[in-house]
């Protein structure tokens, strides 16, 4: 989940606590992670991304955390595909059959010298993750109608694999349908 400035308006909005409470009902373990680069610590040499912990995995389903992910707060640049080996990473250490990652975004990654490389950079990420197994998904996020040059990216990235919601409120209908999907999948 990226931790900028326009995506936490849409986590403010209680719909966003969903996400945890709808698996949490389920007893599905899960863990949700926000990420951010530090734009005014990046330099040529250096870009720190940031790696929060919102949900933990071994607690995920005992755990009151909807607060958590509405009280976050925003922060700068973003590289997705960092984040999306990162939460790779953690997923290949877990034991189970099925892995899926969902990565929640409003734009195309952006921070410090990485605008065109970002999609190729996340492309790859995402691509290297499915060679292991992980079925990840994007969720767009957007209160604007969402060009079809916006949909091209997200899709030249995500492959058929993205959802575009306009409107918060229209997230559970989206998400819903998805986890479903993946879960009975599972059986």
């Amino acid at each position: 989940m990226r931790q900028q400035v326009c995506m936490i308006k849409w986590l403010n909005e209680e719909r966003c606590s969903v996400i945890p409470r709808d698996v949490k009902a389920l007893n599905i373990k899960h863990e949700i992670l926000s990420f951010s680069e530090d734009a005014f610590d990046s330099d040529e040499h250096a870009q720190p991304n940031i790696i929060n912990e919102i949900i933990n995995y071994d607690y995920s389903t005992f755990e009151k955390d909807g607060p958590r992910i509405m009280a976050l707060e925003p922060q700068d640049d973003n590289r997705d595909g960092v984040a999306i080996r990162v939460a790779s990473e953690r997923l290949m250490r877990r034991n189970q059959h099925q892995r899926f990652l969902i990565v929640f975004s409003d734009g195309e990654p952006s921070a410090f010298n990485y605008s065109q490389d970002g999609i190729i950079d996340t492309y790859e990420a995402v691509e290297m993750s499915r060679k292991f197994g992980i079925e990840v998904f994007n969720v767009f996020l957007s209160q604007d109608p969402i060009t079809e040059d916006v949909e091209q990216t997200i899709h030249n990235i995500y492959g058929q694999y993205a959802i575009f919601v306009e409107g918060v409120a229209h997230l559970p209908g989206h998400l819903s349908p998805l986890l479903k999907k993946l879960l009975l999948k599972s059986l």
